[in-house]
């Protein structure tokens, strides 16, 4: 970077736009609902490990279509389309999502 910059400086290299499409980072739309379909399904199991073991202590039958809460994972994906949020917080600056 130093050096791009010591060259530009000297006329020996054309300044870079900051702005050019170029020089953007994107993040597409399949690895952003990769990611959050693995966020999503850990989740799930996290959830369903919690309610089996609730099951077990409670000396009920062990149903694992009980455990089991479909609506983590269609509401987290639902949420994230519609609103375009993906739940990343901790996002990356400078990074656009395109998709």
């Amino acid at each position: 970077m130093i050096h791009k910059l010591l060259i530009a400086s000297l006329g020996g290299r054309k300044e870079d736009d900051r702005d050019h499409f170029a020089q953007k980072r994107l993040e597409l739309s399949g690895p952003l609902l990769a990611s959050l379909f693995r966020k999503l399904f850990a989740k799930l199991k996290k959830e369903m490990r919690t309610s089996l073991q609730k099951m077990v202590d409670a000396g009920h039958e062990i149903t694992p279509s009980k455990a089991v809460n479909p609506k983590t994972l269609t509401r987290g994906l639902k949420y994230a389309l519609a609103t375009g949020n993906w739940g990343d917080q901790q996002a990356a600056a400078g990074t656009n999502r395109a998709g």
